[in-house]
């Protein structure tokens, strides 16, 4: 892992997966926590349940069948960065697993409320017996309308360090949960 801090490392790609997102605009569910329970879900199994195992990673994504993302459209995940992006909500990209290949892990939402994701979040980790401590980020002149969380988190002898970005409109929008191992 680089030591390089993750938000320094995301800066290039943040505002646009945060940009992308918020164009695609499609919602899910009745629920108004249901796509932030879905984020969560899908970053437990995939970027917590494969820390450092990219090799495992993928065998996992391509079990569940999650295509690979639109040639012309992945670098908008990536930027420009090695690895791959898939789409996990069935065509319209409202929900996107980006698998970086230093380790890097993130899911991507299109429309999820900010104080909902990370209050699932937080208790799936508490339920999963993941120990973690977080700090909220300094605001970002550059990510303004975001609120970034970070977190490290540890279990067994594995450790994360993870980001959780979220937009500030209490209604919701884009939300992207990283971790690197």
């Amino acid at each position: 892992m680089s030591n390089v801090p993750l938000m320094i490392r995301l800066a290039p790609i943040l505002p646009a997966c945060m940009a992308l997102v918020a164009l695609t605009g499609a919602a899910w569910g009745d629920q108004p926590d249901a796509p932030a329970d879905r984020a969560v879900n899908l970053f437990m199994q995939s970027c917590i349940g494969f820390p450092a195992d990219i090799g495992a990673l993928r065998a996992w994504i391509e079990h569940a069948g999650f295509p690979e993302v639109p040639a012309d459209r992945v670098d908008e995940f990536l930027g420009g960065l090695p690895g791959a992006a898939y789409d996990a909500s069935g065509g319209q990209l409202a929900l996107v697993l980006v698998v970086q290949d230093d380790g890097s892990c993130s899911v991507v939402a299109d429309n999820a409320n900010g104080n909902a994701l990370v209050h699932h979040l937080d208790d799936t980790l508490h339920a999963a017996n993941i120990s973690f401590t977080t700090m909220d980020d300094p605001s970002d002149p550059q990510t303004k309308d975001l609120n970034n969380r970070e977190y490290t988190a540890s279990k067994d002898d594995r450790t994360w360090h993870m980001l959780v970005s979220t937009v500030k409109d209490p209604a919701g929008g884009p939300a992207m949960l990283t971790t690197n191992p």
